[in-house]
């Protein structure tokens, strides 16, 4: 009888251990956290940190720092990444914690890679030191050619526009992309890249006023017709107007989904352009292009 109730006094109290345990890992309060210095490295030589300060980064980070405790990495084709948490409270008390062999690292820390607090720390339009930017090359999506620019005062125009676009920028939506803008500096030496898209409309309207937007884009005079299918009823119409043109140049996304509700043939004059076809969903077929589909 004694030997039970010491056995069952045991499990009492190593339970409560466990609990206490589980309690105190999970009553991290994040307001005492001053910041999270995250490192993702694949070797001592590929390596990648960032600092998180912003309450919901911290939030998240700190969510997945308990994730990973119990974490077993699953047999997918993607590179292992070790995880290094240097974790720094606003009483000073540090707490750093390695995970090793971690994937897929871009989908778990996805929320925290897609941040801008992130995203200005790793991406080049974000830091590029713009007095050694000598020259910007731009290279169209949509058209086989480029321009190069080396008046410093319109780089530093298109440059501040489209870091101002990427500010607010969606991860989440799909973009049409223009051109890829590519900086460099006094030896040639290439500093970086970044997409111009359609939808950066401040930007778009910069690159109008230097006389450098139809030498990017396609515009009506290119395309020789526009074939439009309805996908529920297999019905078709060609488009040659210039306007109509227009309008679906302005507002199709590229390639077909199973949101699409018209499929988007462009038929160009000269065919070694980028392919271009694409379709409308249905919640963005403008209205006169709907009315010539009913």
């Amino acid at each position: 009888m004694r030997t039970r109730r010491i056995i069952v006094v045991l499990v009492i109290a190593i339970t409560g251990i466990i609990l206490l345990a589980g309690c105190n890992r999970s009553a991290v309060n994040i307001n005492n956290i001053e910041k999270i210095e995250l490192t993702f490295s694949q070797d001592p030589v590929v390596s990648r940190s960032c600092t998180l300060t912003e309450k919901n980064n911290i939030k998240e980070g700190m969510r997945i720092f308990e994730e990973l405790e119990t974490y077993a990495s699953p047999d997918i084709k993607t590179a292992f990444q070790d995880v290094i948490y240097k974790i720094t409270y606003k009483d000073g008390k540090l707490q750093e914690r390695k995970y090793s062999k971690i994937r897929p690292v871009a989908d778990i820390f996805k929320n925290i890679i897609d941040s801008q607090e992130v995203r200005k720390q790793w991406e080049d339009i974000f830091n590029v030191e713009m007095d050694k930017i000598e020259s910007l090359k731009l290279l169209s999506k949509q058209k086989n050619s480029e321009v190069s620019i080396t008046d410093k005062d319109q780089i530093a125009a298109i440059i501040a526009s489209i870091k101002t676009f990427n500010e607010t920028v969606s991860l989440d939506k799909k973009y049409f992309a223009l051109c890829e803008a590519e900086y460099y500096d006094t030896n040639g030496g290439k500093m970086g890249s970044v997409l111009v898209v359609r939808e950066d409309q401040a930007t778009n309207q910069t690159l109008a006023q230097y006389n450098l937007l139809n030498q990017l884009k396609v515009v009506p005079a290119d395309i020789e017709s526009i074939k439009l299918t309805k996908n529920d009823s297999d019905q078709e119409i060609t488009v040659e107007d210039p306007e109509l043109i227009s309008l679906v140049l302005e507002n199709y996304h590229l390639g077909v989904t199973s949101d699409s509700a018209v499929s988007i043939a462009v038929k160009l004059k000269n065919d070694s352009r980028t392919h271009l076809n694409g379709s409308f969903d249905q919640d963005n077929i403008p209205d006169d292009i709907d009315k010539l589909l009913k």
